[in-house]
């Protein structure tokens, strides 16, 4: 395969058609899962990293994450959910998303107001 597809063709390949698998199947709602499954995504990520370059499969993958402009599975979490929040702050996600965001928010809210009032009230009893 060396020197019958360029790697830029072999890059623009991975962008269009590995790339989007990530990004439409909520990347931001699977980052969480099982380590054990995330490093099989890794592991097929660094593996066509691997061909992409050409390389040996025991050369490390961080040169051929930067070289590429590709992130990790788990910095693309990072991102995405980075980026969300940044939307979510801006008011510049669907009213839908916002309430219910906003809703969660709220409970957290009540139930961080209700456990300092028990802490302040076993305080008082202590001191009392």
């Amino acid at each position: 395969m060396v020197g019958i597809i360029a790697r830029n063709t072999l890059l623009q390949i991975y962008q269009s058609f590995v790339f989007p698998y990530y990004m439409y199947d909520g990347i931001a709602a699977w980052g969480q899962a099982a380590q054990s499954d995330l490093r099989k995504i890794l592991v097929l990520q660094k593996r066509a990293l691997h061909i992409i370059f050409f390389c040996n499969t025991r050369t490390h993958a961080i040169p051929l994450f930067v070289s590429s402009n590709i992130p990790p599975t788990d910095m693309l979490y990072f991102e995405t959910v980075f980026t969300l929040m940044h939307d979510i702050s801006n008011n510049s996600v669907p009213k839908n998303i916002q309430k219910l965001l906003v809703t969660h928010l709220a409970f957290a809210n009540i139930i961080h107001v209700h456990q300092l009032w028990a802490t302040i009230m076993l305080t008082n009893c202590e001191l009392a």
